[in-house]
């Protein structure tokens, strides 16, 4: 599967434009400011249906273009002889912020088109996936698992949705407007959902770890494996059944009312959960260095990577957004080496010349400056 054209209308400070793209690597050259991360934003919108960066949607928006109130990103995807179009727009005409899709014309809620076109998001704020809080994490895991299934997708939303209704009974209990007895039927709801959002997350732990510790071995000069496992608040077993995760849940749950009623929140679920990558048994995110973390990073992108192409048959499109500037030469050169392998990569860069050119096939140069797009080399 390859992005053959993608164009933007009003997105951030890319007001009109339409590019051609092709299979191989398509490198975007830019300054900083010109809009080069805003392509790769975009791109991974059509992907995951939301902005991996924006605080709000509204951010999307060009507040300073002729048609303002609405932004608009459209792709068109190939794949053997058949393609798709998927559209994203961002309206805000209406008393509240809309946001619509369509595939091939058809109108879609955002979150059914994840996966559609699969693809993964090289950038240098992935250190946080070694260095920073547990959200990072679970995010990364979260768009992983729902590009390969978009049942898990639906699982989550909901799960989160009865979180959300949980914590309001949990201050109503304390208000005295509701009795603690309520806390039951969200207690069942909540275990039914979060046994299958663990159950996902645990199942694909085993092919993660495997694929992390693959491509750590091959960028680091280090001789020792890192791991990777699923740090759960919620008792289990790798063998239980989804029942059984479901029966230690609301178990795990009920033992944990008098802390919940002190806090008036969830105290336990797959959104306090974490993975937790180690190095000889040692939590590898509090001691390793930068750069240590940044390989690290980097190896889950690409573990990452080739799990979308064992499971979903096809390459995910690559994007990286100016991740070369962080590597020295050599783990460039490994880096542009592994990403020869899939069917096509959109790199962004300030600075050119740092790209190893010498074995890429299919290269494509475009220049991206005030919102144009000029080809150097085609």
């Amino acid at each position: 599967m390859i992005l053959s054209n993608i164009s933007f209308s009003n997105f951030r400070n890319l007001l009109n434009l339409q590019v051609d793209l092709s299979a191989g690597l398509t490198i975007i050259a830019a300054d900083n400011g010109q809009g080069k991360s805003t392509f790769l934003e975009g791109a991974y919108l059509l992907s995951i249906g939301k902005s991996y960066k924006a605080n709000t949607e509204k951010e999307l928006v060009n507040w300073d273009a002729a048609q303002k109130e609405l932004a608009v990103i459209s792709g068109k995807l190939v794949q053997d002889d058949s393609t798709i179009d998927i559209k994203v727009g961002i309206d805000t005409r209406q008393s509240t912020l809309q946001k619509y899709a369509r595939v091939n014309s058809v109108p879609k809620r955002p979150s059914e088109i994840v996966g559609i076109m699969s693809a993964v998001l090289f950038s240098a704020e992935d250190i946080e996936l070694i260095l920073g809080p547990p959200q990072f994490r679970r995010r990364y895991l979260d768009i992983l698992i729902a590009q390969i299934n978009n049942k898990y997708l639906r699982a989550l939303q909901q799960y989160q949705k009865i979180v959300t209704q949980r914590n309001r009974i949990l201050r109503n209990i304390r208000d005295g407007s509701s009795k603690f007895n309520e806390l039951e039927l969200w207690d069942s709801q909540l275990s039914k959902e979060g046994a299958l959002v663990i159950s996902s997350r645990v199942k694909i732990l085993e092919d993660l770890n495997r694929a992390v510790a693959s491509m750590y071995d091959q960028l680091s000069p280090e001789s020792t494996h890192l791991d990777v496992c699923y740090l759960s608040t919620v008792p289990y077993a790798v063998s239980d059944t989804l029942k059984d995760i479901e029966e230690s849940f609301l178990s795990a749950l009920v033992d944990v009312h008098s802390k919940e009623m002190a806090t008036f929140q969830t105290a336990i679920g797959p959104h306090r959960d974490d993975i937790q990558l180690s190095q000889n048994g040692r939590d590898f995110g509090k001691f390793a260095s930068r750069g240590q973390a940044r390989i690290a990073a980097l190896s889950m992108r690409l573990a990452e990577a080739k799990l979308l192409r064992e499971m979903k048959g096809h390459d995910p499109i690559l994007l990286l957004d100016d991740l070369l500037s962080e590597l020295d030469f050599e783990k460039r050169q490994l880096v542009m080496d592994e990403i020869n392998r899939y069917q096509q990569t959109i790199l962004s860069t300030a600075e050119i010349d740092i790209v190893p050119q010498n074995s890429i096939r299919d290269l494509k140069i475009l220049e991206l400056k005030q919102g144009l797009i000029q080809t150097i080399i085609q």
